[in-house]
C-alpha cells in the first residue's frame, strides 16, 4: 500500500484513498480460482482480432495456458456509469503524477512514472491518441509481490485490423507491450443498458514486434500458475474498483462538479447497485464453509506448532473429501494468509475487551493487554512462512479495517478516561490519545507476523505512556 506523503494528502483526489475497494463480482472471482480455461475458449495472440467480438460469457473468462507454457488471461468488467471517454481520460490522467496510480487500487499500486508528460497534457492532441507512444514504469503487486513493470503503450492500428475495428464498433482500445507480456483493454458499448464493457486480455511470455507476436518465454519454461491466476484476480479487482470510482473522479476533475463521497465506499446509483445486505446474504453459506476451514487450520497450527499443513490434512480434520479445501484456497499460502488475518482481528478485538473491562483497575488492564500481545503475536508468527511477501501483505491490511480502528479508539477512550478518573495518569485530550494508540496498534499489526521485536516496542510504548 502506498503511504501518502503530506504533499499527497493535500491533493484534491486524496480523499479517494479513504474509500474501500469496490469488490469484483464474487462468482467471477470464484471461477478464476477454481478452473483453467479450455483451449477452445482462449484467443492466441495470432488471432487477436477475435478480441473484438467481445466474448464475456463465463467460459471465456479466466486464465489458462497457450502453447509453449505461455500464460493467457481474459477478464471483463461491466461499468454501468462509465464511458469510453472516461477510460481514455483515465489512462492519460493517472500517469501524470505518481500518487494517482494509488487511488486505482490502493492495496496493490505503489507508483507510476511516465515519460512524455508534455504529450499527455497537450490539448491539441485528441484524448484517445495522447497515450500512444508513452511509456509507464509502475510498481505494483499482481499477486507475486511488488514488481517493477515497464508498459509501452502503442497505436491500436498496430494491433488490430482497422477493418475489424470498424466492423466491431469497439469504442476504445488501449494496448501495450509490457515487461513480460502483451496487454490489451477494449471498450465496448453495453448492449443490455447504459455504460460500457471493458475486456482485458494478457498474453504472458510474449511481446509484439513489427506487428507480429514474438514468444520471449524460454523454451522448456512454463509461467507459474500462481502468477497467471494472480494477474487474473488483480485485473478484476483493479477494474471493478475503477469502474465505480471513475464516474465520480471524472465529474470532479474534468467537469468541475462538486462530488461528495460516502465514507469508505462509493455506492453508484442504479438498480444494479450491490447492497451490503444482498452481498452478505449471497455470501453467508460460503462464508460458513470458509470459516470452518480457517478454524480447522488454526487448530492444526496450534497443535502442530507449524504452518506447514497440507490442504489435504485440513480436509481430513473437517471430514471432507480430498480437494474440498482447494475449492476455497488454491494454495497453502492463501489459507495461511486468511488464518493470519483471522488471528489478527481476534487479537485486536480481544484487546478491546481487555481495555473496556471496568471490573479491573486501569493498571491491571494494561498489564493484561501487554500479556495478550505477547501470546497472540507469537501464535500469529507461527502461522507464517516467514517471507517478505507475508510482511508486505500485512502492511497492506494494516489499515484496511476502519470499523476495527474505530472500535479500538473507543476502547482506548474508555480506558484512558478511567485511568484519568483513578488518578493513574492525566491526559489533556483522551480521544486524541486514544486514536494515537489505536493507530499504533493497527500499525503494529503490520509487523507482528515476522518482526516480533515490533510488538515488544509497542509494549514498551504502553508501559512508558501509562506508567505501568
Amino acid at each position: 500500500m502506498r503511504i501518502l506523503s503530506k504533499e499527497d494528502q493535500e491533493k484534491q483526489y486524496a480523499k479517494y484513498y479513504a474509500l474501500s475497494l469496490f469488490p469484483p463480482p464474487h462468482q467471477m472471482a470464484q471461477d478464476i480460482k477454481s478452473r483453467l480455461l479450455d483451449e477452445e475458449h482462449m484467443i492466441p495472440l495470432e488471432n487477436r482480432d477475435e478480441v473484438l467480438k467481445c466474448y464475456v460469457e463465463q467460459e471465456y473468462i479466466g486464465y489458462g495456458y497457450l502453447e509453449g507454457g505461455c500464460g493467457y488471461i481474459s477478464t471483463c468488467t461491466f461499468m454501468p456509469n462509465a464511458t469510453a471517454d472516461m477510460i481514455d481520460w483515465w489512462f492519460v490522467w493517472h500517469g501524470q503524477e505518481e500518487s494517482r496510480y494509488g487511488i486505482w487500487d490502493k492495496e496493490d499500486h505503489y507508483y507510476v512514472k511516465s515519460d512524455k508528460l508534455d504529450q499527455l497534457t497537450d490539448e491539441s492532441i485528441p484524448m484517445k491518441e495522447r497515450i500512444i507512444g508513452v511509456t509507464h514504469e509502475v510498481l505494483e503487486d499482481t499477486g507475486m509481490g511488488p514488481e517493477k513493470i515497464v508498459i509501452q503503450f502503442q497505436d491500436p492500428k498496430d494491433f488490430f485490423s482497422e477493418e475489424e475495428m470498424k466492423k466491431s464498433g469497439v469504442q476504445s482500445v488501449i494496448w501495450a507491450n509490457g515487461s513480460t507480456a502483451v496487454m490489451c483493454h477494449a471498450v465496448f458499448g453495453n448492449p443490455d443498458g447504459k455504460g460500457v464493457i471493458l475486456t482485458s486480455h494478457f498474453w504472458i511470455g510474449y511481446t509484439m514486434k513489427d506487428g507480429q507476436p514474438v514468444k520471449i518465454l524460454p523454451e522448456g519454461i512454463k509461467v507459474p500458475e500462481e502468477a497467471v491466476r494472480g494477474l487474473a484476480l488483480h485485473s478484476i479487482k483493479e477494474y471493478s474498483n475503477l469502474g465505480h470510482m471513475l464516474p465520480y473522479l471524472y465529474a470532479e476533475e474534468v467537469e468541475g462538479q462538486d462530488v461528495v463521497l460516502e465514507p469508505m465506499i462509493i455506492t453508484p446509483p442504479g438498480e444494479n447497485t450491490v447492497t451490503a445486505e444482498s452481498f452478505v446474504e449471497e455470501m453467508s453459506e460460503e462464508t460458513k464453509e470458509i470459516n470452518a476451514i480457517v478454524d480447522a487450520a488454526i487448530r492444526l497450527a496450534r497443535a502442530m506448532g507449524t504452518s506447514n499443513i497440507p490442504l489435504s490434512r485440513v480436509d481430513q480434520e473437517l471430514g471432507k473429501e480430498p480437494g474440498y479445501t482447494y475449492q476455497f484456497f488454491p494454495s497453502q499460502w492463501e489459507l495461511n494468509e486468511k488464518c493470519t488475518e483471522t488471528m489478527e482481528n481476534h487479537m485486536l478485538r480481544e484487546a478491546c475487551k481487555v481495555l473496556t473491562n471496568q471490573e479491573k483497575a486501569p493498571e491491571v488492564r494494561i498489564r493484561d493487554l501487554i500479556g495478550l500481545l505477547s501470546i497472540e503475536a507469537e501464535v500469529i508468527d507461527r502461522l507464517q512462512y516467514g517471507s517478505s511477501r507475508n510482511i508486505e501483505n500485512a502492511r497492506k491490511s494494516a489499515f484496511g479495517t476502519p470499523e476495527l480502528y474505530e472500535e479500538l479508539t473507543d476502547a482506548y477512550t474508555v480506558f484512558i478516561q478511567d485511568g484519568c478518573k483513578s488518578g493513574l495518569f492525566y491526559v489533556d485530550n483522551p480521544r486524541a490519545r486514544a486514536a494515537f494508540m489505536a493507530h499504533g496498534m493497527m500499525g503494529m499489526r503490520a509487523y507482528c507476523r515476522n518482526e516480533l521485536s515490533k510488538v515488544a516496542e509497542f509494549r514498551a510504548v504502553l508501559k512508558e505512556m501509562f506508567g505501568v
